[in-house]
């Protein structure tokens, strides 16, 4: 399959292996497409607002954006991602070769994780039932960030410098806050008591609670009596954005597809991705 884009235009990707790979498997949209190089083992982004009359600075900066919202993205979605870069800048010309307009050097790091596993379905005598799959969650999130500036911007603020502090917690509670229409209609939301609200927004303003990392440079008010610690502040607001991603449609794919007929769930042995430039898929062990 080739990426759907007529723009000569296209951007390697870096990160950790499982991230781009689940890109992979799952951004084949019209308007945004990650895929394997079929010249190697890159991945490359490729994307319809990349318009053969931009400047590869223009292309790059447009990258850049992008791998924010891919990176917030994979960190709602799964666990230990680390950020997406944008490398080399190419661009395709005349001759069929590429032209490298931007290079950058990648690190390196190392993580173990379970893979995902793919479901089909079988009726009472064995033959396999078409079942339409949903979108994935990681394309839901990027169509739902193109379409809502608030998604967007809790994407972007979830992977900045500060996401797991005090002031960075606070303002991704604040986007998700006036997003719903305040804090009281937050609480009426019911994503968790009123209480914990309370003690989250008292502890991160507190010096006493949060020490040299509130809010606040010093006591405007009584310390809370029950203070929250960070970790329970980041379990807070990591609850209270899925929660809220759910209410706009970003729901966690369900784990298991059944059928009014289905009779038989199975594991596939194996997941496909696709390469750039490729009428066939590649294979990866399951």
């Amino acid at each position: 399959m080739t990426a759907v884009t007529s723009s000569r235009w296209f951007v390697q990707l870096q990160g950790h292996p499982f991230d781009l790979g689940h890109l992979a498997l799952h951004l084949l949209g019209p308007d945004l497409t990650v895929c394997r190089d079929e010249r190697g083992s890159d991945h490359l982004l490729y994307s319809s607002s990349f318009t053969d009359d931009l400047s590869s600075e223009q292309i790059a900066e447009r990258a850049n954006q992008f791998a924010v919202l891919l990176s917030g993205a994979l960190t709602v979605i799964r666990t230990g991602s680390e950020p997406v870069r944008v490398g080399a800048v190419y661009r395709t010309n005349d001759a069929g070769g590429r032209d490298v307009f931007v290079r950058l050097n990648e690190s390196i790091s190392v993580r173990a994780e379970v893979g995902a596993v793919v479901v089909s379905a079988t009726d009472s005598e064995g033959v396999p039932v078409a079942v339409t799959q949903p979108p994935s969650r990681t394309q839901q999130l990027i169509q739902l960030a193109a379409a809502d500036p608030a998604i967007a911007k809790v994407l972007r603020l979830v992977v900045g410098y500060d996401a797991k502090l005090w002031v960075g917690l606070y303002r991704i509670y604040e986007v998700i806050e006036a997003d719903v229409g305040g804090q009281s209609a937050l609480v009426a939301t019911a994503w968790g008591s009123e209480s914990d609200l309370r003690r989250f927004k008292h502890s991160a303003n507190s010096v006493a609670a949060a020490g040299d990392a509130a809010r606040h440079g010093r006591e405007v008010t009584q310390p809370p009596r029950n203070p929250m610690t960070l970790p329970e502040g980041e379990a807070y607001v990591s609850y209270l954005v899925q929660a809220w991603l759910a209410s706009k449609g970003g729901k966690r794919p369900a784990t298991t597809i059944l059928t009014a007929r289905a009779g038989l769930v199975q594991r596939q042995p194996a997941l496909s991705f696709q390469r750039c430039g490729s009428s066939s898929s590649t294979r990866l062990a399951g």
